[in-house]
This record gives C-alpha cells, sequence and structure tokens, in this order.
C-alpha cells in the first residue's frame, strides 16, 4: 500500500465523518448511510 492508498482511505474517512454529521444536522438519513459507509470503506482500504 503506498502513501496514495493511504491519502485516499484518510480522505474517505475524513470525507464520511463530515457527511454523517451533515445528514445529522439535517435530518437525512440518506446522507447519514452514505457517511458511514464512506467510513467502512475507508477504514477497509488501511
Amino acid at each position: 500500500m503506498g502513501i496514495g492508498d493511504k491519502f485516499d482511505a484518510a480522505k474517505d474517512k475524513v470525507t464520511g465523518k463530515i457527511k454523517e454529521g451533515v445528514g445529522m444536522a439535517t435530518d437525512d438519513n440518506s446522507m447519514i448511510v452514505e457517511g458511514k459507509a464512506d467510513q467502512v470503506e475507508g477504514a477497509v482500504r488501511i
């Protein structure tokens, strides 16, 4: 795994956290699920 892969994984985790937070703030369940999915994808890459 190269540095680019690690960066992409970290980016996915951060993006997921942001999406989840926005979804919670706006009561948008699809955004919450999408954010959690991004976080899982980032965690799996590492």
